[in-house]
């Protein structure tokens, strides 16, 4: 897996906030590299989303309004090592509410996708609508990232290649 992840708090510490996350994230075992647009995190499926939460949840600070976009693509290599999540422990002593939405765009002309992630977010509780062609979810961190773990495994077998754009809200001051 690859994810392509932005970080934008609105704060004026923002360097801070952004760099400090990225700092506090172990990543041992995966491929990182931050650059002026994004941070790419590389490896498999948990140790790519365990960092990515990681960052995520060191990012967090209460009341200060945050996004983060991802794109999750597969790389075509196999799954089979198990995921380690070495920052796990650190990451499960935050917990928040995220707002987020997301599309799916596998390379194939099934336009059932959607409607097969809306519904087995729906039977977790955190679905909440469709808005255009991109479903829209809220759930604590931990379980929108398991959520995501689940949906990106489920593309890896059903999809020869695919692409996930996440969006995802923080603390926002616009009213629900």
């Amino acid at each position: 897996m690859e994810c392509s992840f932005t970080l934008a708090p609105m704060s004026d510490a923002y360097i801070d906030i952004i760099l400090g996350a990225i700092a506090k994230v172990d990543t041992a075992n995966i491929t990182a590299a931050t650059g002026r647009m994004s941070t790419v995190y590389k490896g498999t499926c948990g140790d790519v989303l365990d960092a990515v939460k990681a960052c995520f949840v060191q990012a967090w600070q209460p009341g200060v309004h945050m996004t983060m976009q991802m794109t999750l693509t597969d790389d075509s290599e196999p799954q089979t090592a198990e995921a380690i999540c070495i920052n796990e422990s650190l990451s499960r002593k935050v917990s928040f509410p995220v707002d987020c939405q997301f599309a799916i765009y596998p390379e194939t002309e099934n336009t059932s996708v959607m409607n097969e992630a809306a519904g087995k977010a729906e039977a977790l509780g955190i679905y909440r609508q469709m808005n255009g062609r991109k479903i829209l979810l809220k759930a604590d961190v931990h379980d929108l990232f398991a959520y995501f773990a689940d949906l990106y495994r489920h593309c890896h077998k059903t999809y020869d290649r695919f692409a996930i754009e996440i969006s995802c809200s923080v603390n926002s001051p616009t009213a629900e």
